[in-house]
């Protein structure tokens, strides 16, 4: 039985520097039925926060206060 990680790449590995500025995506920006998102700010990467690059496929996670 084929398992998912024989189709696709889980969480490659993405390099950042901590202290520049990247695009930053809000929960509420990924939306039911959307297939592209645009980044609208960008934020200072301190080391830690889930990161993905062009392409990626991004899910939306439910954060502990059900935002």
């Amino acid at each position: 039985m084929n398992k998912l990680h024989d189709y696709v790449e889980i969480n490659p590995k993405t390099k950042l520097s901590k202290g520049c500025a990247y695009s930053f995506i809000e929960m509420k920006d990924l939306l039911p039925n959307n297939k592209f998102v645009t980044s609208k700010e960008k934020k200072i990467y301190k080391g830690a926060g889930s990161k993905f690059q062009k392409g990626d496929t991004l899910f939306a996670r439910i954060t502990p206060c059900l935002e």
